[in-house]
C-alpha cells in the first residue's frame, strides 16, 4: 500500500512523471497478503493492476530513479542500481549506510504507511483523496493491530 499511495501522490505533484510503484513481492505471493487483497479489492485495484517484482526488470530502464519503500535496501539482484535510490522510506531497522545522494526518512512508527501519509501532507497540506487516505488508514490500523501500543 505504501508503494502505491506515494507513487500516486509522487504523480499528482509531477503529472509528467512516470512512476511505477512496484510492489516487492512476486506475483505469485500476493493472494497470500489477504489484508491487502482485500483493501485493494475495495477500491477496485485487481491483481492485473498491479506490478510485481518479477515482471518487471528495473536495469531495463533507461534512468530510473528508485524510492525504497518499507525497506531500505535493495534486494541483491539489484544491488548496482543503487545510486539509483534517491529517496527512502521505512519504518523496519536501519540497514542501509546514509549517503547523501538519498533522503532517508527511517523512523520506528506502527506503519510505513504512517510516513507516506506524513510526506503527502507535509508536501501537499491539501490532500483528500478519499480513496487514497482511506487505504492509508486501514494499513496502518491493521499494521498497528488496531493502534495497540505494542505492534
Amino acid at each position: 500500500v505504501s508503494a502505491i499511495t506515494l507513487a500516486y501522490h509522487l504523480h499528482n505533484q509531477d503529472p509528467d512523471k512516470f512512476v511505477i510503484p512496484m510492489l516487492n513481492i512476486k506475483q505469485q505471493d500476493y493472494p497470500l497478503k489477504t489484508e491487502l487483497v482485500f483493501c485493494l479489492n475495495k477500491i477496485n485495484i485487481r491483481e492485473e493492476d498491479l506490478i510485481f517484482s518479477d515482471q518487471l526488470d528495473l536495469h531495463t530502464i533507461d534512468k530510473v530513479n528508485l524510492v525504497l519503500v518499507d525497506h531500505n535496501v535493495l534486494k541483491p539482484q539489484y544491488a548496482e542500481l543503487e545510486s539509483k535510490v534517491s529517496e527512502v522510506l521505512d519504518h523496519h531497522v536501519q540497514e542501509r549506510a546514509p549517503d547523501d545522494s538519498t533522503k532517508l526518512t527511517i523512523e520506528k512508527v506502527g506503519s510505513c504507511s504512517t510516513l507516506v501519509a506524513e510526506k503527502i501532507f507535509r508536501e501537499n497540506p491539501e490532500f483528500a483523496e478519499s480513496d487514497t487516505l482511506k487505504l492509508i488508514l486501514e494499513t496502518i490500523l491493521q499494521d498497528t493491530v488496531l493502534l495497540s501500543p505494542s505492534a
